[in-house]
């Protein structure tokens, strides 16, 4: 094998393992501390980004596979418009070219919920201007479970920064996700 074949298998074997780490949202959402299924917002409460925040997080929780688990997860939020997440996945399952012990996923992500569904998709635009759209593996049910509705708008798109890092830019109707997946050894 030539040193550049090697080099693209490696590239693609990284790409493949953020692809799956990113597309771990796709269950439906529980609640992390209680097990409980999280409520959807009533007519009298509008739903925050801390609320979009926790229930993101609840589906990645969910969609967990048998060799992976969370080892630490964080929101911070001013209760309205804005939320940070930050969380990672320790995945045990080998990766020949690179990570022979396992690797963490490390997530940093800002949730913004915007006044308008026009407002969010001119930001995820402006965003995610030069990454490749995706199918998203965000599942609607973290809308829902917000919101109480399906969105009508679901976005997803990604750029390869490196190889071990890659950007996610997401949109659910008013909501926006943006951040970055870093891949490191476990």
């Amino acid at each position: 094998m030539t040193t550049k074949t090697a080099k693209m298998v490696l590239i693609l074997g990284i790409l493949a393992v953020l692809i799956v780490s990113v597309a771990g949202c796709t269950s439906s959402t529980q609640n992390a501390s209680s097990g409980s299924t999280s409520s959807a917002a009533t007519a009298q409460q509008t739903p925050t980004a801390r609320d979009y925040a926790q229930n993101y997080l609840n589906a990645t929780i969910a969609s967990l596979g048998k060799n992976e688990t969370l080892t630490n997860a964080k929101i911070i939020g001013n209760e309205t418009d804005t939320a940070q997440l930050s969380y990672a996945i320790t995945n045990t399952t080998s990766q020949p070219v690179i990570y022979t012990t396992g690797f963490t996923t490390t997530y940093g992500l800002n949730v913004t919920r915007f006044p308008s569904v026009e407002a969010a998709t001119q930001f995820y635009e402006q965003t995610s201007l030069g990454y490749t759209p995706y199918q998203p593996t965000l599942n609607a049910s973290v809308y829902k479970t917000t919101t109480g509705h399906n969105p009508t708008i679901n976005n997803e798109s990604r750029r390869l920064n490196s190889i071990t890092q890659a950007s996610i830019a997401t949109q659910q109707d008013e909501f926006v996700t943006w951040g970055i997946a870093s891949v490191t050894s476990a």
